[in-house]
């Protein structure tokens, strides 16, 4: 899972560029649960993946988890596949 850390920051970039939009969207949830769903679904994002999300928000709505990491999978790839193929 994601570091504590990385969650609270990112919430707080979210909420930064949302406002209350971000928060809204968990009336009836206790945030401690949804940021630990947030670990859970971005786990396996490297911190590049995560920038590269941060960089390419949606304006019109804030993003759950799932779409965020969407967002962050729609990056530049440089994984060791993608170098042997470009050889």
């Amino acid at each position: 899972m994601l570091p504590e850390s990385w969650v609270d920051h990112l919430f707080g970039r979210l909420t930064v560029r949302y406002g209350a939009a971000f928060l809204r969207q968990w009336p009836d949830t206790g945030l401690d649960l949804v940021k630990e769903d947030w670990r859970r679904v971005l786990a396996r994002l490297s911190g590049d993946a995560i920038a590269y999300g941060l960089e390419n928000l949606p304006a019109d709505r804030p993003p759950n988890a799932l779409q965020f990491r969407e967002l962050c999978n729609g990056g530049p790839r440089t994984d060791a596949k993608l170098l042997a193929l470009s050889a």
